[in-house]
């Protein structure tokens, strides 16, 4: 849906230079709280928020220039000091800030199983959920958006999908391992999840809207499958707990379901 950003987290600093003045006459209406969300359908709007950067997709000036425009005013008014903005001519738009205490803008783009299908009422009742849960977990907002991006696909004979969703973008406390934060997250695996388990590891599962997937604000969660025969539990587990904590991480527990043969299903969860 848009260009995975992370990666260049590193090596933004060396690779920009600073832009040209941002025109005035750029405009972009910005959001006047969660509960009436403005619809936005254009991705370089919604930008990854990377380290202390919000780094957008901009193939050109004009979005460029649009993109730091609203933003600035987001920044400006939740008490964000925008930095330089800069482009690349690559397609980059990065605009780093200031938030002071430690704190980074991070973003939560909502999953479209968490809602009815292209039920718009149904959507923004969800974003208000979670809203509200992340105001009780202590994370600002200052934010919200309806995403509706038309996207190609190519197996559909290039025919424009839009698939509605929503972006919140919101405070936390900065870590330099940024699975250690406390974010607002989603959790989609192949297996049953088990929420309890999960909220053994100190989050807080705020839904989940099908067995796959859950959305739960903390740190980010993992989980390992295994398939060891029955009587190899014990040591399949030790295997588990030690190939994590080689790692750095955290295990938490495990669910085993048996299988056909003498096999078991083991999914170990863990903190990364």
């Amino acid at each position: 849906m848009r260009l995975i950003l992370a990666l260049f987290a590193a090596i933004l600093p060396a690779q920009f230079a600073a832009s040209a003045a941002i025109p005035d006459a750029v405009g972009v209406a910005v959001a006047a709280s969660p509960t009436v969300p403005e619809k936005i359908t254009e991705s370089y709007l919604l930008p990854r928020a990377v380290k202390k950067q919000l780094v957008a997709s901009a193939r050109e000036m004009g979005q460029h220039a649009a993109f730091v425009n609203m933003w600035s005013k987001i920044l400006t008014r939740a008490g964000i000091k925008p930095g330089v903005p800069q482009f690349s001519p690559e397609g980059l738009s990065v605009l780093p800030y200031d938030a002071g205490s430690n704190l980074a803008v991070r973003e939560f783009q909502a999953d479209p199983m968490q809602f009815q299908p292209k039920d718009e009422a149904d959507l923004i009742a969800n974003l208000e959920k979670i809203s509200g849960a992340v105001k009780q977990a202590g994370l600002p907002i200052i934010s919200s958006y309806i995403m509706e991006i038309a996207m190609h696909a190519p197996t559909l004979d290039q025919e424009t999908i839009n698939v509605p969703t929503y972006d919140l973008y919101y405070l936390t406390e900065a870590n330099d391992r940024e699975e250690k934060e406390v974010r607002i997250r989603i959790l989609k695996e192949y297996t049953r999840l088990d929420a309890a388990i999960m909220e053994r590891a100190g989050v807080k599962v705020l839904q989940q809207p099908n067995p796959y997937l859950a959305v739960y604000v903390g740190p980010e969660i993992g989980l390992i499958t295994r398939y060891p025969a029955s009587a190899e539990l014990a040591a399949a587990i030790a295997r588990i707990r030690s190939n994590i904590e080689a790692n750095g991480g955290k295990f938490i527990d495990f669910k085993a379901w048996p299988l056909e043969g003498g096999r078991l299903q083991v999914d170990a969860y863990f903190l990364r």
